[in-house]
C-alpha cells in the first residue's frame, strides 16, 4: 500500500491548514520583557497521551516523555548562550565606540583599555558562538528524540543511533 505525501505534507499558504497550528513568536510578558512563545513545549508537556489516543496508540507512562528534562534543559542552556552572545556583541561594539572617542582625545591609557576590552569581547564572542552551535546541534538532537511520542505508534521504531547523523 502506497502512503499518499499529501497526508504528511502541511500547506501553511492554506488558511484551513495555518489555522491548526499555533505560530512560534514573539511575545512580551507581564514586565514587558520579549520572549519567545513556543508552543511545543505546551504539547510536550501535556498532551502527548491525548494525542496518542486519538491516533490509535498507547498512552506512554507518565504524562510527558521521560526524556523531556533534558529537552528543555537544552533550550535553557541555548537560552542562556545566545543572551551571553548578545551581551559581549554589544560590549565589543560599545569598546569600539570607546576606542573612537580615545583616539580623539589622545589618551593612551584610555585608549589601551578599550583596546584590551575588544579583544575581551571578541575572545568571548567566539566562544558564545561556538558553543551556540554546540547548543543547538544538542537541541536539535533532543528534539528528535523527545518528540517519537508524538510521530511513531511504537517509540522504539526509529533507532536511537538516528541522533548521530
Amino acid at each position: 500500500m502506497a502512503l499518499d505525501p499529501k497526508l504528511f505534507t502541511l500547506n501553511f499558504q492554506d488558511p484551513a491548514q495555518a489555522r491548526r497550528f499555533p505560530r512560534h513568536r514573539w511575545s512580551r510578558n507581564s514586565f514587558g520583557v520579549q520572549q519567545l512563545w513556543l508552543p511545543i513545549l505546551q504539547i510536550l508537556q501535556s498532551q502527548v497521551n491525548p494525542i496518542r489516543i486519538a491516533r490509535g496508540a498507547k498512552p506512554i507512562d507518565g504524562e510527558r516523555p521521560s526524556n523531556f528534562n533534558s529537552f528543555w534543559e537544552s533550550v535553557r542552556l541555548l537560552e542562556v548562550v545566545l543572551r551571553d552572545l548578545d551581551t559581549n556583541s554589544r560590549r565589543f561594539l560599545e569598546a569600539q565606540q570607546g576606542l573612537e572617542r580615545a583616539a580623539a582625545s589622545s589618551d593612551n591609557n584610555l585608549r589601551d583599555h578599550y583596546v584590551e576590552e575588544i579583544s575581551d569581547s571578541q575572545t568571548y564572542c567566539q566562544l558564545s558562538l561556538e558553543a551556540a552551535f554546540s547548543s543547538a546541534r544538542r537541541l536539535a538532537d533532543r528534539f528528535a528524540d523527545v518528540v517519537r511520542p508524538l510521530i511513531f505508534e511504537h517509540i522504539g521504531s526509529l533507532s536511537p543511533a538516528i541522533s548521530l547523523v
